[in-house]
């Protein structure tokens, strides 16, 4: 039993115990235990936002040729990718502005950008809501079919599982960037492991060209399994409620007598 849930049933218990009868006593009882079980549930899931490393592509560090400032390993830190990496869209009429920041990340072809952003799936059926803005180019590359996604697995990436996957049917015109959402439960044998976040070129050609996506400002959300907008408050704060709702219980009762 937690440390809050059993100080709580002493307490109420010896309150009782001065106060009352035994049958009342059983009552309250009663209702402790009912309120333990309450208070003594397992990993609150609160509502909030799950930090992306790099999340616009800035960090030029990663720049490794400084002539077509890409690079085929890790796009910018944080992010791996098989070919592709970060751009200035402005540049040689690459892309358009960039929706945040000065940056943007490119994938070329069918390649995944991907991150590992740690163990942050804490229970069964816990929402995520993954949002990225995707883009074309302006320089005549033509813009392929892509993915999110979301997996679980350990650092390994190769040993991830994907569970939730979302093929958008919108187009960006060229130059221009469209903001999309993945939505996502968590299976119960993800909680513990590593979450992934996965952004796919699915087409490596449209005609005898390569192609090529942009990608922007990520971001990622969580909620209770219960729901986005219902409060799930602290353990602290359901004992402090239950207390209160057995004193006046308690005055009820006492009143009738």
């Amino acid at each position: 039993m937690p440390q809050a849930t059993r100080t709580f049933h002493l307490t109420l218990q010896h309150y009782a115990q001065m106060k009352m009868g035994s049958a009342m006593i059983a009552k309250l009882l009663r209702l402790s235990i009912v309120i333990g079980v309450v208070t003594g549930a397992g990993p609150i899931v609160q509502a909030g936002a799950i930090a992306i490393i790099d999340p616009s592509f800035e960090d030029v560090n990663a720049v490794t040729n400084a002539g077509q400032q890409w690079t085929s390993t890790n796009a910018t830190t944080g992010w791996v990718t098989g070919n592709g990496g970060t751009q200035d869209p402005t540049s040689n009429n690459f892309g358009g502005t960039a929706p945040d920041g000065s940056r943007v990340a490119f994938t070329q072809g069918k390649n995944l950008l991907i991150q590992d952003v740690g163990k942050v799936i804490l229970a069964p059926q816990q929402q995520f809501e993954l949002a990225v803005y995707v883009g074309a180019r302006n320089d005549g590359t033509p813009f392929g079919s892509y993915q999110l996604k979301l997996a679980y697995g350990t650092t390994d990436f190769s040993t991830t599982t994907v569970f939730a996957t979302v093929i958008p049917n919108q187009t960006p015109d060229p130059g221009k960037y469209i903001l999309v959402t993945l939505h996502g439960l968590a299976p119960t044998a993800a909680v513990g492991k590593e979450l992934w976040v996965e952004l796919e070129g699915s087409v490596q050609t449209v005609g005898q060209k390569l192609t090529s996506n942009l990608w922007d400002n990520v971001r990622l959300n969580t909620f209770p399994p219960s729901g986005p907008n219902v409060a799930v408050p602290e353990p602290g704060t359901l004992a402090i409620v239950a207390f209160g709702s057995v004193l006046a219980v308690s005055l009820r009762l006492r009143r009738r007598r």
